[in-house]
C-alpha cells in the first residue's frame, strides 16, 4: 500500500462564508467527506464506504439545490451561476464517478481520488461559494457596488471560472488515470501466478550474477564451489545445492553443499547409486545435463523414491563440470516442486555449471601466473650463475638492512670484492672453467657467511657483501675476524677440470654505516674506492681487504692509473659505455650547479646581471661544453685550445680559478655519484674517474 497522506479537512474560521445556513451545509458536507476519508485509511468494507459515499452525494445535491435557489432569489450575475452551477455538476459527476470505482477498489486506488475531491471541495467553498455570500449580503444590504469593485468582482468570477474549469480537466485525468491503473491492474492480477514463478527464475539468475562477482575474488576452487552452492540456494528454488565428485570405485565424495544437509547427502547415495540410477552415469560419462522430475519417477520407481519423497524431494538435476573436456564434478540441486526443471531454470543452471568451471579454470590460471611471476621475480633478482642476488636484488636489500641497523643502533658493513687474476682463468681453459670457478667462490663464501649477511654477484668476477648486527664501537674488530674467516674461499684451490687446479686471490674494498656513510649510494662509493686502494697496494698488503673513509679527490689519490692515457683508445672505449650516462648528467648539471653558486658572492653578482634570455643561452653552452669535454672524439688539443678561449673571457669579466675548481668539482661528483650505479666493473670505474679527472684538469690548467 503507498504511504497513507492525511487528505481530511478540518472546519475553520477561514471557511465561514457569513450565511450561517450555507456554512452549517458546509460543516455536513465535510463531515461526511472526513467519514469517507476515514474510511479509506482504515479500509472500511466496500458497503460501508458506499453507504457513506452514498449518503454524501444526496447531501452534496441538497446544498447544491440550495445555494441554486438563493442565486436566483437575489438574482446573482448569471455568469457566476452558470460557472457555479456547472461546478456544482461537475462534483456530482466526480462522486457518481467515485462512488462506481469503490467496490473494486477500496485502498490505494480510491487515495488519488478522494483526495483530489477534498481539494475541490476546498476550492469551491473558499472561493465560489465566498463570491456568492458576499454577493447576497451586498444585495441584502442594498450597498451600491463602484466600478473600482465590479472591476475586481469580474477579474474574481474570471479567475473562479478559469480555475473550477482547472478542476474540471484535472478531474477528468484523474479518473483517466485511476481507470488505466484498474486496468494494469487487473492485468498484474491475471499474471501473478507466473510471475511468481519468474520471480524465483529471477533470483536464481540474481544469485548467479552475484556468483560471478564472487568468484572473482576467489582464491581456490574449495571456496568457488561453496560460493556457487550458496548463491544458487538464494532462490526460493531448491532444497540443497551440492558439488560433488564420483570416482572410478564408485564412491562419490561431497566436495561442497548449501541448503540441507540431509538431501546434499541423499543426492551423494543417489550419485552412487549403481544401476538403479544409471541415467547418472550416463550424464557423468557422456557430460551432459539430467533432468528428472515426479513423473519420471512414478513411471519408473526407483527404491530410493519413498526416501527421497520423505526429504521434501520431488525433482532433481545433474549437471557434470568438466575440466579440459573431462568430468572432474557434478553439480547437484533437488527441489521441493515436481516439475521444478523447466526450459529456464535448467538452462540457468548449466550455466552455472558453466560459470563454476570457468571461475576454476581462472583460479588455476591465476595459481600458475602467481607461480611464473615468483619465479620470474626470483630471476630478475638473482644471478643465473651463482643463484645469489644479483645488482637489483643487492639494491632492494641494501636501504631495508641499513633502516634495521639505523633502528637497532648497530653498525653494517658493505663490501666489494674483486678477484684477484681471474682474467688469466677465462684466456686459459675458457669461460666454462671460468664460471665453474665462479660457482664454487659464491658457494663457498655463502657457506662462510651468518645467516643475517648477505653475498650478491654484480657481475663477471666483482661480488659484494652485506654484513649486519655490528657493534658500533666494536665493529672493527669483529669485522676482523668476520673477514678473516672468508677467505677461506679462495685458500684452496678450485677444480676447473678433472686433474686442473688452480689458485686465485681476492680485493675487497669495505664502508661501514654510519661512520663511512649512510646511504647505500654513498657506501658503495667508499667501498669501491677503497678496493681500488686494495688492488693498488696488492703486493705490499697487509690485509686482503682496504677500508678508505674519504673519496678520491685529485689525480695524485689514483696516480697508479696515470699510465691510462686520457685521449687514447681505452678512454674512448670508457666514454663510449658510458655516454648515456655523462648526458644525464649535463642535464642535471647545470640546475645543481647554479643552486650551490647562489652562496657565492662573486658566481651570484655575475648571474644576477644577466638577462633571462642570456642566463638560458649560458646554461645551454655550459652543459654543452661539458659534453665537449668528456665526447671520445674530442682530442686534448682541441680541450686546450678551447680552455685557452675560454680563459681569456672569465678574466675579462673576472671569474677568478676557484670559481671554476668548484664547478668542476660539483661536475665530478655528480657523475662519480652516476657511475656507482652502472654495470660496469670496479676497475673500469677507476679508469674512468681518472681519466675524467685528467680531461678536466686539462681544461682548468689551460
Amino acid at each position: 500500500m503507498s504511504q497513507t497522506r492525511d487528505i481530511t479537512i478540518a472546519w475553520s474560521d477561514e471557511l465561514r462564508t457569513g450565511d450561517e445556513v450555507v456554512d452549517t451545509q458546509h460543516q455536513r458536507l465535510i463531515e461526511l467527506f472526513n467519514r469517507l476519508a476515514a474510511a479509506r485509511v482504515n479500509q472500511i468494507c466496500a458497503e460501508t464506504a458506499a453507504s457513506i459515499l452514498d449518503e454524501l452525494l444526496d447531501y452534496s445535491g441538497y446544498h447544491f439545490r440550495h445555494e441554486a435557489g438563493q442565486m436566483r432569489k437575489w438574482c446573482i450575475d448569471e455568469e457566476h451561476q452558470r460557472t457555479h452551477l456547472a461546478a456544482h455538476q461537475s462534483f456530482i459527476t466526480f462522486l457518481q464517478r467515485t462512488s462506481a470505482l469503490l467496490e473494486d477498489c477500496l485502498a490505494d486506488g480510491i487515495e488519488n481520488l478522494v483526495l483530489f475531491l477534498s481539494q475541490w471541495l476546498l476550492h469551491h467553498i473558499m472561493g465560489m461559494d465566498m463570491q456568492m455570500t458576499r454577493e447576497i449580503r451586498r444585495r441584502q444590504t442594498d450597498i451600491a457596488v463602484t466600478g473600482a469593485a465590479q472591476q475586481e468582482h469580474a477579474a474574481r468570477d474570471q479567475m473562479n471560472h478559469v480555475v473550477s474549469d482547472l478542476y474540471n480537466k484535472v478531474g477528468e485525468r484523474t479518473f483517466e488515470l485511476h481507470a488505466l491503473n484498474m486496468q494494469l491492474t487487473r492485468e498484474i492480477d491475471a499474471r501473478r501466478l507466473s510471475e511468481d514463478a519468474l520471480l524465483k527464475v529471477d533470483q536464481l539468475l540474481h544469485g548467479l550474477i552475484q556468483a560471478g562477482d564472487l568468484l572473482l575474488t576467489s582464491h581456490d576452487e574449495q571456496s568457488a564451489r561453496q560460493i556457487m552452492c550458496e548463491q544458487v540456494m538464494n532462490a526460493d528454488l531448491f532444497l540443497t545445492c551440492c558439488i560433488l565428485q564420483p570416482s572410478v570405485s564408485g564412491q562419490t565424495t561431497l566436495l561442497a553443499f548449501a541448503g540441507s544437509s540431509q538431501v546434499a547427502e541423499l543426492c551423494r547415495t543417489l550419485a552412487e547409486g549403481g544401476t538403479e540410477h544409471h541415467s547418472i552415469q550416463q550424464a557423468w560419462n557422456e557430460g551432459s545435463m539430467l533432468c528428472v522430475n515426479e513423473a519420471k519417477w512414478i513411471a519408473d520407481p526407483s527404491p530410493c523414491m519413498e526416501t527421497f519423497t520423505r526429504a521434501g524431494m520431488r525433482s532433481w538435476a545433474a549437471i557434470p563440470i568438466d575440466r579440459d573436456g573431462v568430468p572432474s564434478s557434478m553439480l547437484m540441486v533437488a527441489s521441493t516442486q515436481p516439475d521444478c526443471f523447466d526450459t529456464k531454470v535448467a538452462l540457468l543452471m548449466m550455466q552455472a555449471s558453466s560459470l563454476l568451471k570457468r571461475a576454476c579454470a581462472q583460479i588455476e590460471l591465476k595459481r600458475t601466473l602467481a607461480e611464473e611471476r615468483q619465479q620470474q621475480g626470483h630471476l630478475a633478482r638473482h644471478d643465473v650463475l651463482t643463484g645469489l642476488p644479483n645488482r637489483l636484488g643487492l639494491r632492494e636489500h641494501v636501504p631495508i638492512a641499513l633502516a634495521r641497523a639505523h633502528r637497532h643502533r648497530t653498525a653494517l658493513a658493505l663490501g666489494v670484492i674483486d678477484l684477484d687474476d681471474f682474467k688469466p682463468v677465462n684466456d686459459t681453459w675458457g669461460h666454462a672453467a671460468g664460471d665453474r670457478l665462479l660457482e664454487e667462490f659464491a658457494r663457498r663464501l655463502q657457506s662462510l657467511l651468518r645467516e643475517p649477511d648477505l653475498i650478491a654477484r654484480l657481475g663477471g668476477d666483482e661480488f659484494v657483501v652485506v654484513l649486519e648486527d655490528l657493534d658500533e664501537r666494536e665493529a672493527p674488530q669483529q669485522l676482523t675476524k668476520t673477514l678473516q674467516r672468508l677467505h677461506q674461499a679462495v685458500e684452496t684451490p678450485f677444480e676447473l677440470a678433472p686433474g686442473v687446479m688452480t689458485s686465485i686471490g681476492m680485493s675487497m674494498g669495505l664502508a661501514i654505516f654510519p661512520q663511512n656513510g649512510t646511504d647505500a649510494d654513498g657506501l658503495m662509493r667508499q667501498a669501491d674506492v677503497a678496493l681500488y686502494q686494495s688492488k693498488a697496494n696488492k703486493l705490499d698488503r697487509a690485509n686482503w681487504w682496504a677500508r678508505e673513509a674519504t673519496a678520491l679527490t685529485s689525480l695524485q689519490d689514483i696516480a697508479p692509473l696515470s699510465m691510462l692515457d686520457p685521449y687514447g683508445p681505452v678512454a674512448i672505449d670508457l666514454l663510449q659505455k658510458v655516454r648515456e650516462t655523462i648526458e644525464l648528467v649535463a642535464n642535471d648539471f647545470v640546475p645543481a650547479l647554479y643552486e650551490s653558486l647562489e652562496d657565492t658572492p662573486q658566481a651570484r653578482i655575475v648571474l644576477e646581471s644577466l638577462a633571462p634570455a642570456e642566463r638560458q643561452a649560458l646554461n645551454i653552452r655550459q652543459a654543452e661544453h661539458l659534453r665537449f669535454l668528456l665526447d671520445e672524439s674530442t682530442s686534448q688539443e682541441q680541450i686546450l685550445q678551447r680552455a685557452s678561449h675560454l680563459g681569456k673571457v672569465h678574466a675579462l669579466v673576472n671569474v677568478k680559478s676557484s670559481l671554476l675548481i668548484q664547478t668542476s668539482t660539483l661536475y665530478r661528483s655528480l657523475l662519480v655519484n652516476q657511475l656507482v650505479r652502472t654495470t660496469l666493473r670496479a676497475s673500469e670505474r677507476h679508469q674512468l674517474q681518472w681519466l675524467i679527472y685528467a680531461r678536466m684538469e686539462d681544461d682548468i690548467k689551460a
